[in-house]
């Protein structure tokens, strides 16, 4: 349209000089910045070639100043596909990936979260391409371009996708499902069962991780008086179950630029831990953020620490409290993280304490989600020291649901104390 608008404001008169009859073919004065130029500049400056701006022209002398409609505009091109390809193509990729695929425990709880199925790393979209092609009978009607095919997939099924070595999937539900073709006849039946025992516990784990996430947490802060909630809260002063949960993120490495190209050569990045207490309910999360000379390990004694500051400097008071951390023994599962839940409750600082776990390779839940939100904030941002860290924690999201702690303070007193 804005090309048949220069056409019209820089047309001639329709008819002649001498005889003002009709002019039999369109004349045009070519104007740029208020300066006549010829049609060769004309079509450099817009970046057209003679074949397209002869069409224009011929469009807007048959139809005047009207949209120019594609030829197959409102009708089936002669080349699109048949239902009847498209159905045979999302059916040979579906059986394959009931054979071959790998369900996802999943990253996010939302009701429209897609099931992601993860295919063998060894396959390719190329090599299933191929299967598909020597599937085909000789003068099939459902032959296609890979190209075709690519498309074909990624339109109708895009949660069949293959595995990448960032893919975190439970080692148990990968080894069955991979090993299925060796077993024999016999043993068939105990390993589908144990199987499936298997799932059946990771999704009841997994159902009642949401109903208190969902419904028990959220239901009882609608009933607590906003100006109750002050942090840090008094001990054991809140009539409030509260739910949180804890994770250790994958470390990052400074300085980070978005427009560096690749790995850092001959010098060695500046490397911080990120460790997530996330409160379901509101929810939000607390980031601490452990400088490479701060680190003292990811053991019980470390996590031990860094919860107490939490529960001391950011805590709400809450009277009962539900914890959710992975299966990690170094971390989460040992006694020593237990005796200090059980310290807690002894010496007044809750009533009660319940601890639970995920099922190993079943672990995804909220900190991640948090974690996922901070890398992609620092995907595109300019990252040179810890402050600037702090500030791509803070900015993603727009809610302020991300916050930051460091171990020092600006002044270079130490806020967070690590206890062996």
């Amino acid at each position: 349209m804005f090309l048949l608008g220069l056409l019209h404001a820089m047309k001639r008169s329709d008819q002649t000089h001498h005889s003002k009859t009709e002019k039999k073919y369109l004349t045009i004065k070519y104007i740029f910045d208020e300066i006549e130029i010829c049609e060769t500049a004309f079509l450099r400056i817009y970046s057209l070639s003679i074949k397209k701006w002869k069409m224009i022209r011929s469009h807007y002398q048959i139809n005047g100043f009207k949209p120019i409609l594609h030829g197959n505009k409102r009708r089936k091109s002669s080349h699109a596909l048949t239902f009847e390809t498209i159905l045979h193509i999302h059916t040979f990729i579906i059986n394959y990936a009931n054979i071959h695929g790998l369900p996802s425990p999943g990253r996010s709880f939302r009701d429209d979260t897609m099931a992601i199925i993860f295919l063998p790393v060894s396959d390719s979209y190329i090599g299933l391409y191929r299967l598909y092609e020597s599937s085909l009978e000789i003068d099939s009607e459902h032959y296609i371009s890979r190209w075709t095919f690519l498309r074909v997939w990624k339109k109708y099924i895009p949660e069949i996708k293959f595995l990448s070595p960032r893919s975190d999937l439970c080692f148990h539900c990968k080894n069955m499902r991979f090993n299925t073709q060796f077993w024999n006849q016999d043993e068939k039946d105990d390993k589908v069962k144990e199987w499936h025992e298997h799932i059946t516990w990771a999704n009841q784990e997994r159902d009642y991780y949401r109903l208190k996430l969902y419904k028990n947490s959220k239901d009882q802060l609608t009933k607590i008086d906003k100006e109750l909630i002050i942090r840090p809260g008094v001990s054991n002063s809140l009539e409030f179950e509260n739910h949180i949960s804890w994770d250790f993120a994958e470390g990052v490495h400074l300085p980070y630029s978005s427009q560096q190209e690749g790995s850092i050569y001959f010098k060695s990045p500046w490397k911080v831990s990120i460790f997530g207490i996330c409160e379901e309910a509101f929810p939000q999360q607390k980031n601490y953020l452990i400088q490479e000379n701060e680190n003292v390990g990811k053991g019980a004694d470390a996590v031990i620490s860094l919860v107490h500051h939490y529960f001391k400097t950011h805590g709400l008071g809450e009277k009962y409290l539900i914890v959710y951390a992975d299966n990690c023994s170094g971390q989460n599962k040992n006694n020593a993280m237990i005796q200090y839940l059980t310290w807690r409750v002894m010496n007044g600082l809750h009533d009660r304490i319940k601890y639970c776990f995920m099922v190993a390779g079943h672990t995804k839940f909220s900190p991640d989600g948090f974690f996922g939100l901070i890398k992609l904030k620092m995907r595109v941002s300019e990252v040179q020291d810890l402050s600037d860290m702090v500030e791509v924690v803070h900015n993603s999201t727009t809610g302020g649901f991300n916050t930051a702690q460091t171990i020092y303070g600006l002044g270079g007193n130490q806020k967070v104390l690590f206890y062996k």
